[in-house]
């Protein structure tokens, strides 16, 4: 299977001494949690790189990013267009955080900054639906998360599977098109941190907050399953 990486955002400079590219996050995520044959390509959204179709690749991952779905930038409107075009031809989208919110966005629902501000650290998702590929039956997990964005309203038809503290449609899917997460399986605890600590001034109180958090194991490996078997690889 061929996964297009459709990469919202640059490598932190912070992080050159652990990953060469961004997309380095991504395939290490994958190699280690979901598949260790998939070939990958990526497309620097920024730099205007989009697949020529929706076919060039089986599956798209849309990443994180530092920018809001909601803002009115050439790359953004591009993203959404692509978005829709592979939803109507039933490729396989899979969304992390920003990715998330931009399946969303571009299929009908609505995304806004969070009253609450960023949710940091490692945070407890509910499941509220059954998801008819996960791998087991359990009732929550655990991943680490960044965002001071949410999906407040869902696409049409549009399953929700997951809720989290302040952010209600923290999960969800919509036949085997679109499995989206707000969260960042691909990131591990050292990740985080190193990034949480370009925003330290700005967390504030959840900045210490988030490092106590991490100090427990997410679920990494279980929604890599769940991603697998969405995938059918």
């Amino acid at each position: 299977m061929k996964l297009g990486l459709l990469l919202a955002d640059q490598l932190a400079p912070e992080l050159t001494h652990r990953y060469e590219h961004y997309s380095d996050v991504f395939v290490s995520y994958f190699t280690r949690y979901v598949c260790k044959s998939l070939e990958y390509t990526n497309y620097d959204l920024k730099n205007g790189e989009l697949p020529s179709c929706p076919e060039e690749c089986d599956a798209y991952l849309i990443t994180g990013s530092k920018n809001s779905v909601y803002e009115d930038l050439p790359w953004i409107t591009s993203l959404l267009s692509f978005i829709r075009s592979t939803f109507e031809r039933s490729v396989p989208l899979v969304g992390f955080c920003f990715g998330h919110q931009a399946i969303a966005q571009a299929l009908g629902g609505k995304v806004r900054l969070a009253e609450r501000g960023w949710r940091v650290g490692l945070q407890n998702y509910d499941l509220v639906h059954p998801v008819p590929w996960a791998p087991d039956s359990r009732k929550c997990f655990q991943l680490l998360a960044t965002h001071k964005d949410q999906v407040y309203q869902l696409p049409p038809d549009a399953i929700h599977f997951a809720c989290g503290v302040d952010s209600n449609f923290a999960g969800y899917y919509i036949d085997q098109r679109v499995l989206a997460l707000q969260s960042h399986p691909e990131f591990d605890p050292d990740v985080l941190q190193i990034i949480l600590e370009t925003r330290k001034d700005e967390l504030g109180v959840k900045y210490e907050e988030a490092k106590i958090s991490m100090q427990k194991k997410a679920d990494r490996e279980y929604i890599g399953r769940v991603i697998r078997q969405f995938l059918d690889i």
